[in-house]
């Protein structure tokens, strides 16, 4: 291995972002050059969205309202700045929301006010992720895989519509193969021996490091001498010539066996937690257990006189003796939540009900973390029909920008074939790794556009005077899916 170093001259390109503040504000014009603020210069990084979700945490910038104000932020800057539209002309136009899969509802009202009340948009509608990229790829009824740089979200669409017990939701992605890549590198004595991968400028580097060598070629397996630079700002250049094998190949292959991530059991399996309550919906959980509760009751033939009372005025009963009986009713019905959990909402998490599964009893089942070709099988088989999961298993849309390398599809196609039953296996097997020759991370965008397009769409929009008067309720009756 030989190491030679460059001039500053090189590098007049990469230089610290040094932002003046105006009041209390940093004047911020566009996301990515937070990447490059000096260290120790004073300000706070945050990430408002993690694993697909919004980010909450005890920390500083870990609240609801935080998050949505970074929100808000990143997307007036984006529109005024990207688009060239004026915040103040944003009441002309309309914005579709997309969500994930496995959505909590408390973020989508919140996230849904933030467009229509705060930045002004005329009118809302909102619609999964996985549907939308079903629009973008021009195909009514496929298995999505949606790999990202956090998670792995696998989910079957039939015509339009998510069937809701195919969801599985993972957290690891792209990111998770940037450190196995970089582990990898490390024992082989990756000359740049400084490389922290927590430090912003050296993730940063090994991201363009993974982007530009891994692969799931077989074809492209041998030795080889590869040259890259290290570029950091106000920094001399570093220019390293390493020899790469089978890392390049073993790192992408963690996906098909997240071992190599160090990744197994439940803590990273994503599922939405069953008990949401919020006043202006009228059908949240508590609504739902009182009618389940005065169900039993009649059932279960308890006297006239409660059912009576009951149903003629809940205000008579006491505060505390109705608390208590919802608790009861959630440990037989729902699961109470572990101590864990309980302890978490109170650290700062208590504005979400979106747990990881394993931290809470009030999950039915725990999954454990599987293989991207095993995920698929799995969602394809929670289907209804045999029919139905012929189609949903020759048909695979995988979208994302966590699995674009080379062989990717060809892997793919090899895990599920070796693996399809018998009764299920249809030829060809469609794999679309690149819809319509586009970006892959960018087709679940597109399909958003073209359902705004629609005629049937002109009915779920919520306009902003709507939103004001009537709340969730409105997002509950015109949401193009279903409200789980």
């Amino acid at each position: 291995m030989a190491v030679h170093e460059k001039g500053l001259e090189d590098a007049e390109d990469k230089m610290w972002n040094c932002k003046t503040v105006i009041g209390a504000q940093w004047n911020q014009t566009l996301p990515e050059q937070a990447l490059y603020v000096k260290p120790n210069s004073g300000y706070n990084l945050h990430w408002p969205i993690r694993h697909g979700q919004l980010h909450l945490h005890p920390g500083i910038g870990g609240s609801l309202t935080a998050v949505l104000n970074d929100l808000e932020t990143i997307w007036g800057s984006a529109i005024s700045n990207q688009l060239e539209i004026p915040l103040k002309d944003l009441k002309h136009y309309r914005a579709v929301l997309v969500i994930p899969d496995m959505y909590d509802r408390w973020h989508v009202k919140e996230l849904t006010s933030l467009l229509l009340t705060r930045l002004g948009f005329s009118a809302v509608f909102a619609h999964q992720v996985s549907v939308c990229a079903t629009f973008g790829a021009g195909v009514n009824t496929a298995c999505v895989v949606d790999v990202g740089d956090q998670k792995t979200s696998v989910c079957c669409i039939e015509d339009g519509i998510v069937i809701p017990s195919t969801r599985l939701c993972y957290n690891y992605g792209g990111s998770d193969i940037t450190l196995a890549f970089y582990q990898m590198l490390k024992r082989y004595e990756f000359p740049y021996r400084r490389c922290n991968p927590h430090v912003r400028m050296d993730a940063i580097f090994l991201q363009g490091l993974k982007e530009q060598f891994c692969h799931l070629d077989l074809n492209s397996c041998k030795l080889q001498t590869q040259v890259f630079k290290v570029t950091h700002p106000e920094q001399n250049i570093w220019e390293y010539f390493l020899k790469l094998g089978d890392e390049c190949m073993m790192a992408p292959l963690g996906i098909f066996t997240p071992e190599v991530f160090g990744i197994t059991g439940v803590a990273d399996v994503q599922k939405t937690a069953r008990y949401y309550t919020d006043s202006s919906d009228p059908f949240d959980d508590d609504y739902l257990n009182q009618i389940q509760r005065r169900k039993g009751m009649k059932d279960s033939g308890v006297d006239s006189g409660k059912q009576d009372l009951d149903a003629a005025d809940d205000s008579a009963i006491n505060q505390s003796q109705q608390e208590d009986d919802l608790i009861k009713d959630d440990e037989l019905n729902v699961g109470s939540l572990s101590k864990e959990a309980v302890e978490e909402k109170s650290n700062g998490n208590a504005g979400s009900s979106y747990e990881r599964a394993g931290e809470s009893g009030a999950f039915e089942e725990a999954d454990q973390v599987l293989p991207l070709d095993q995920a698929i099988l799995k969602s394809v088989e929670r289907c209804e029909f045999d029919e139905l999961k012929r189609k949903m298993i020759n048909t695979v849309l995988v979208v994302g920008g966590g699995l674009m390398m080379p062989g990717a599809q060809q892997w793919l196609r090899h895990g599920l074939s070796t693996n399809i039953p018998a009764k299920y296996r249809c030829e060809p097997m469609e794999i679309i790794t690149e819809p319509k020759e586009g970006d892959p991370r960018s087709t679940a965008w597109k399909g958003a556009a073209v359902m705004a397009c629609l005629d049937t769409a002109q009915e779920l929009w919520i306009r902003q005077k709507e939103w004001k008067q009537f709340g969730f309720r409105l997002l509950r009756e015109r949401a193009p899916f279903i409200i789980d």
